[in-house]
């Protein structure tokens, strides 16, 4: 299982994604440019994408442009994605911040583990903060809810996606 690690980085923009295979049949990292922006000032910045058999990594970086400390994952099993059948593969935390815990004023950058295998899906829908967080200008919790959308004939016959 992978940990998040801290970095500071920033993209910018939209794209949609695929996912390809490596020889050994895994999901390779793709490529993503997405960024969204809470009314509190919070940037959430998707770089890539990786669907692996036993987890999905979404790599990103994220701006507390916030007076005040943020938390991204407030509850367990209130982050995660959700695949187009309803599928929702929850988020682990790094152990020493469970809650995902950010600064006021800093960016991180990292992977977002998600626990589980990817559904064969259209789309993909990141939410943080899902029943814990909301939409104020004011919020220590901020919600996203950011669709990420998959290219169908990408998939191969096991449920990874591919070239």
């Amino acid at each position: 299982m992978r940990a998040f690690g801290l970095v500071v980085i920033a993209l910018v923009s939209m794209a949609s994604l695929a996912f390809a295979q490596d020889s050994t049949g895994e999901a390779a990292s793709v490529p993503l440019e997405m960024q969204v922006t809470h009314p509190n000032g919070t940037i959430v910045q998707l770089s890539a994408i990786q669907a692996g058999l036993s987890e999905t990594v979404v790599t990103a970086q994220i701006i507390n442009g916030f007076k005040n400390d943020i938390a991204i994952a407030k509850r367990p099993r209130d982050s995660f994605l959700r695949a187009a059948d309803g599928t929702q593969l929850f988020i682990s935390p790094p152990i020493d911040n469970d809650q995902f815990r950010i600064p006021a004023k800093m960016k991180v950058e990292g992977e977002l583990v998600f626990i589980g295998r990817l559904p064969r899906t259209e789309s993909v829908v990141l939410i943080l903060n899902d029943e814990a967080g909301n939409d104020s200008e004011f919020s220590g919790t901020p919600r996203f809810e950011i669709t990420i959308p998959l290219d169908e004939a990408a998939f191969s016959e096991d449920g990874l996606k591919k070239n």
